[in-house]
């Protein structure tokens, strides 16, 4: 609905082309933090960082496990 003010307003000549896009760059940039804010609190999305995370960290558990000493010496012990 602002926007069709805004072209309204550059087609009447109320508006320059420049005042439009500056009003127009603004409003894409908001638009573009509210859809940024809502991906990120999405809940799915938080769901997948956090299963991430835990297998990055089991990932790194057996990196630690199996590189430091193999598996049979740690057993060996």
């Amino acid at each position: 609905e602002d926007k069709i003010i805004r072209l309204e307003s550059l087609m009447d000549g109320v508006l320059t082309k420049e005042d439009f896009m500056d009003e127009e760059f603004a409003a894409l940039l908001h638009e573009h933090k509210l859809l940024k804010e809502m991906y990120q609190n999405h809940p799915e999305v938080l769901q997948t960082k956090i299963e991430l995370d835990r297998a990055e960290e089991e990932v790194e558990s057996f990196r630690n496990f199996y590189g430091d000493m193999g598996e049979r010496e740690v057993l060996l012990e």
